[in-house]
Protein backbone atom coordinates (compact mmCIF):
# COMPACT_ATOMS: atom_id res chain seq x y z
CA UNK A 1 0.00 0.00 0.00
CA UNK A 2 2.78 2.08 0.82
CA UNK A 3 4.86 1.44 -2.49
CA UNK A 4 1.12 2.14 -4.51
CA UNK A 5 0.79 5.45 -2.40
CA UNK A 6 4.23 7.10 -3.38
CA UNK A 7 3.97 5.68 -6.86
CA UNK A 8 0.72 8.15 -7.69
CA UNK A 9 2.32 10.54 -5.71
CA UNK A 10 5.29 10.23 -8.20
CA UNK A 11 2.99 10.14 -11.11
CA UNK A 12 1.27 13.39 -9.96
CA UNK A 13 3.99 15.00 -9.81
CA UNK A 14 5.53 14.24 -13.00
CA UNK A 15 1.98 14.85 -14.83
CA UNK A 16 2.19 18.33 -13.11
CA UNK A 17 5.71 19.10 -14.52
CA UNK A 18 4.78 18.59 -17.72
CA UNK A 19 1.66 20.62 -17.33
CA UNK A 20 3.34 23.64 -16.28
CA UNK A 21 6.33 23.33 -18.90
CA UNK A 22 3.46 23.02 -21.49
CA UNK A 23 1.95 26.44 -20.18
CA UNK A 24 5.30 28.12 -20.46
CA UNK A 25 6.03 26.83 -23.48
CA UNK A 26 2.41 28.01 -25.38
CA UNK A 27 3.43 31.01 -26.69
CA UNK A 28 1.10 31.55 -29.28
CA UNK A 29 -3.00 33.37 -28.99
CA UNK A 30 -5.23 31.59 -27.35
CA UNK A 31 -8.85 30.90 -27.83
CA UNK A 32 -9.56 32.59 -24.90
CA UNK A 33 -8.86 35.93 -26.38
CA UNK A 34 -11.85 35.82 -28.88
CA UNK A 35 -14.32 36.15 -26.18
CA UNK A 36 -13.20 39.99 -25.36
CA UNK A 37 -15.73 42.21 -26.82
CA UNK A 38 -13.41 43.83 -28.36
CA UNK A 39 -14.49 41.64 -31.34
CA UNK A 40 -17.74 42.53 -31.18
CA UNK A 41 -19.28 44.62 -33.69
CA UNK A 42 -20.98 47.71 -32.40
CA UNK A 43 -24.79 47.89 -32.58
CA UNK A 44 -26.19 49.00 -36.42
CA UNK A 45 -29.81 49.97 -36.68
CA UNK A 46 -30.97 53.11 -37.96
CA UNK A 47 -33.67 53.38 -35.83
CA UNK A 48 -35.18 56.65 -35.36
CA UNK A 49 -35.21 59.06 -32.20
CA UNK A 50 -38.09 59.25 -30.12
CA UNK A 51 -39.37 62.83 -28.97
CA UNK A 52 -40.52 64.05 -25.71
CA UNK A 53 -43.69 65.89 -26.33
CA UNK A 54 -43.91 69.72 -26.33
CA UNK A 55 -46.30 71.32 -23.92
CA UNK A 56 -47.21 75.03 -23.27
CA UNK A 57 -43.85 75.35 -20.91
CA UNK A 58 -40.99 72.86 -22.66
CA UNK A 59 -40.14 72.09 -26.30
CA UNK A 60 -39.55 69.17 -28.04
CA UNK A 61 -36.70 66.95 -27.09
CA UNK A 62 -34.79 63.57 -28.92
CA UNK A 63 -35.26 60.32 -26.73
CA UNK A 64 -33.23 57.47 -27.12
CA UNK A 65 -36.06 54.80 -28.03
CA UNK A 66 -36.43 51.80 -25.61
CA UNK A 67 -34.70 49.01 -25.82
CA UNK A 68 -30.69 49.75 -25.83
CA UNK A 69 -27.73 48.97 -23.53
CA UNK A 70 -25.94 52.68 -21.76
CA UNK A 71 -23.21 51.51 -24.57
CA UNK A 72 -25.67 51.12 -27.36
CA UNK A 73 -26.85 54.87 -26.52
CA UNK A 74 -23.88 57.09 -26.39
CA UNK A 75 -22.38 54.98 -29.71
CA UNK A 76 -25.47 55.64 -31.58
CA UNK A 77 -25.16 59.23 -31.17
CA UNK A 78 -28.06 60.04 -28.26
CA UNK A 79 -26.62 62.20 -25.40
CA UNK A 80 -28.59 62.23 -22.87
CA UNK A 81 -26.90 65.54 -21.13
CA UNK A 82 -27.15 67.65 -24.71
CA UNK A 83 -30.26 66.12 -25.54
CA UNK A 84 -32.30 66.35 -22.36
CA UNK A 85 -32.69 62.76 -21.19
CA UNK A 86 -32.00 61.95 -17.01
CA UNK A 87 -29.09 63.73 -17.03
CA UNK A 88 -26.91 60.85 -20.19
CA UNK A 89 -28.62 58.37 -17.77
CA UNK A 90 -30.49 55.66 -19.82
CA UNK A 91 -31.84 53.67 -16.81
CA UNK A 92 -34.97 51.70 -18.23
CA UNK A 93 -33.14 50.85 -21.48
CA UNK A 94 -33.04 47.17 -22.28
CA UNK A 95 -30.18 45.18 -23.74
CA UNK A 96 -30.14 43.38 -26.74
CA UNK A 97 -31.80 45.68 -29.58
CA UNK A 98 -30.27 46.33 -32.55
CA UNK A 99 -28.29 44.39 -34.83
CA UNK A 100 -24.91 43.06 -33.37
CA UNK A 101 -22.18 40.68 -34.75
CA UNK A 102 -19.71 38.86 -32.75
CA UNK A 103 -16.75 37.75 -34.63
CA UNK A 104 -14.79 35.79 -31.71
CA UNK A 105 -16.12 32.49 -32.89
CA UNK A 106 -15.05 32.70 -36.66
CA UNK A 107 -11.92 33.97 -35.82
CA UNK A 108 -11.40 30.96 -33.30
CA UNK A 109 -11.69 28.62 -36.02
CA UNK A 110 -8.97 30.23 -38.41
CA UNK A 111 -6.03 29.59 -35.91
CA UNK A 112 -4.67 33.06 -37.16
CA UNK A 113 -1.41 34.32 -36.40
CA UNK A 114 -0.49 37.33 -33.68
CA UNK A 115 0.56 39.15 -36.45
CA UNK A 116 -3.34 38.49 -37.96
CA UNK A 117 -4.68 39.09 -34.81
CA UNK A 118 -3.16 42.33 -34.54
CA UNK A 119 -4.21 44.10 -38.00
CA UNK A 120 -8.14 42.47 -37.49
CA UNK A 121 -7.90 44.77 -34.29
CA UNK A 122 -6.98 47.11 -36.21
CA UNK A 123 -9.79 47.10 -38.98
CA UNK A 124 -12.42 47.01 -36.12
CA UNK A 125 -11.09 49.99 -34.48
CA UNK A 126 -11.59 51.66 -37.75
CA UNK A 127 -15.15 49.92 -38.55
CA UNK A 128 -16.02 51.42 -35.06
CA UNK A 129 -15.51 55.14 -36.67
CA UNK A 130 -16.74 54.36 -39.82
CA UNK A 131 -20.03 52.95 -38.21
CA UNK A 132 -20.10 56.26 -35.44
CA UNK A 133 -19.43 58.65 -38.05
CA UNK A 134 -22.27 57.31 -40.09
CA UNK A 135 -24.66 57.35 -36.93
CA UNK A 136 -23.31 60.93 -36.00
CA UNK A 137 -24.94 61.78 -39.59
CA UNK A 138 -28.33 60.43 -38.59
CA UNK A 139 -28.77 62.21 -35.27
CA UNK A 140 -27.60 65.49 -36.44
CA UNK A 141 -30.49 65.01 -39.29
CA UNK A 142 -33.12 64.96 -36.45
CA UNK A 143 -31.82 67.72 -34.25
CA UNK A 144 -32.15 69.63 -37.77
CA UNK A 145 -36.16 68.15 -37.39
CA UNK A 146 -36.49 69.00 -34.06
CA UNK A 147 -35.14 72.29 -34.47
CA UNK A 148 -38.10 72.89 -37.37
CA UNK A 149 -40.56 71.21 -34.85
CA UNK A 150 -39.50 73.38 -31.89
CA UNK A 151 -39.55 76.91 -34.56
CA UNK A 152 -43.49 75.31 -35.57
CA UNK A 153 -43.82 75.46 -31.52
CA UNK A 154 -43.22 78.82 -30.81
CA UNK A 155 -45.77 80.21 -33.84
CA UNK A 156 -48.41 77.98 -32.92
CA UNK A 157 -47.64 79.58 -29.25
CA UNK A 158 -47.95 82.96 -30.84
CA UNK A 159 -51.12 82.13 -32.25
CA UNK A 160 -52.92 80.86 -29.48
CA UNK A 161 -51.98 83.90 -27.27
CA UNK A 162 -52.89 86.47 -30.14
CA UNK A 163 -56.49 84.10 -31.13
CA UNK A 164 -57.73 83.60 -27.72
CA UNK A 165 -56.97 79.82 -28.18
CA UNK A 166 -58.11 77.33 -25.10
CA UNK A 167 -56.04 75.01 -23.42
CA UNK A 168 -57.92 72.13 -25.67
CA UNK A 169 -57.33 73.97 -28.77
CA UNK A 170 -53.34 74.67 -28.29
CA UNK A 171 -52.52 71.04 -26.48
CA UNK A 172 -54.66 69.42 -29.68
CA UNK A 173 -52.54 71.65 -31.89
CA UNK A 174 -49.15 70.36 -30.24
CA UNK A 175 -50.08 67.20 -30.22
CA UNK A 176 -50.48 67.04 -33.69
CA UNK A 177 -47.36 68.08 -34.30
CA UNK A 178 -45.82 65.73 -32.22
CA UNK A 179 -47.65 63.08 -34.62
CA UNK A 180 -46.52 64.75 -37.49
CA UNK A 181 -42.73 65.25 -36.22
CA UNK A 182 -42.52 61.72 -35.46
CA UNK A 183 -43.55 60.87 -38.86
CA UNK A 184 -41.00 62.75 -40.03
CA UNK A 185 -38.36 61.40 -38.37
CA UNK A 186 -39.49 57.98 -39.55
CA UNK A 187 -39.47 58.90 -42.94
CA UNK A 188 -36.01 60.71 -42.88
CA UNK A 189 -33.99 59.56 -45.68
CA UNK A 190 -31.15 59.88 -44.25
CA UNK A 191 -31.77 56.90 -42.53
CA UNK A 192 -31.52 54.87 -45.36
CA UNK A 193 -28.73 56.82 -46.60
CA UNK A 194 -27.01 55.50 -43.02
CA UNK A 195 -28.02 52.11 -43.13
CA UNK A 196 -26.01 52.15 -47.04
CA UNK A 197 -22.88 53.64 -45.09
CA UNK A 198 -22.98 50.89 -42.81
CA UNK A 199 -23.57 47.74 -45.08
CA UNK A 200 -20.33 49.76 -46.80
CA UNK A 201 -18.58 49.75 -43.17
CA UNK A 202 -19.00 46.06 -42.34
CA UNK A 203 -17.85 45.08 -45.89
CA UNK A 204 -14.73 46.90 -45.72
CA UNK A 205 -14.21 45.12 -42.62
CA UNK A 206 -14.76 41.95 -43.67
CA UNK A 207 -12.80 42.33 -47.26
CA UNK A 208 -10.06 43.39 -44.78
CA UNK A 209 -9.95 40.77 -42.67
CA UNK A 210 -10.53 38.59 -45.81
CA UNK A 211 -6.81 39.77 -47.35
CA UNK A 212 -5.28 39.14 -44.66
CA UNK A 213 -6.08 35.19 -44.48
CA UNK A 214 -3.12 33.25 -46.11
CA UNK A 215 -3.99 29.68 -46.43
CA UNK A 216 -6.94 28.25 -48.41
CA UNK A 217 -8.04 26.38 -45.44
CA UNK A 218 -8.90 29.52 -43.70
CA UNK A 219 -10.63 31.13 -46.84
CA UNK A 220 -12.56 28.29 -47.35
CA UNK A 221 -14.03 28.38 -43.63
CA UNK A 222 -13.97 32.28 -43.91
CA UNK A 223 -16.08 31.93 -46.91
CA UNK A 224 -18.69 29.51 -45.57
CA UNK A 225 -19.18 31.99 -42.69
CA UNK A 226 -19.56 34.98 -44.54
CA UNK A 227 -21.89 33.14 -46.91
CA UNK A 228 -24.14 32.60 -44.12
CA UNK A 229 -24.73 35.87 -42.80
CA UNK A 230 -28.06 37.46 -42.77
CA UNK A 231 -28.66 40.37 -45.77
CA UNK A 232 -29.52 43.55 -44.13
CA UNK A 233 -32.20 45.48 -46.39
CA UNK A 234 -32.08 49.38 -46.73
CA UNK A 235 -35.48 50.74 -47.39
CA UNK A 236 -36.43 49.95 -51.50
CA UNK A 237 -33.12 48.75 -52.23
Amino acid sequence: MKRLSVLMLSLFVVGLFMTMSSCQKSTGPTNDMFSSTEFQLPVTDNTPSDIQDASETSEFMMLPPTGYSNEDCQFMGWNGSRDGRDGGRFGDMRNGRGQRLHLGMILRKLDLTQEQIDAVKLLLREHMDCVRTAMQRLRESERAILQSANQERRTIMQQAKEEGWTREQLKAALQELAQSTREELKNNPVRVEVCLAIKDCTKTLLDGIEALLLSTEQLEIWTSWRDSLPEIKCGNE
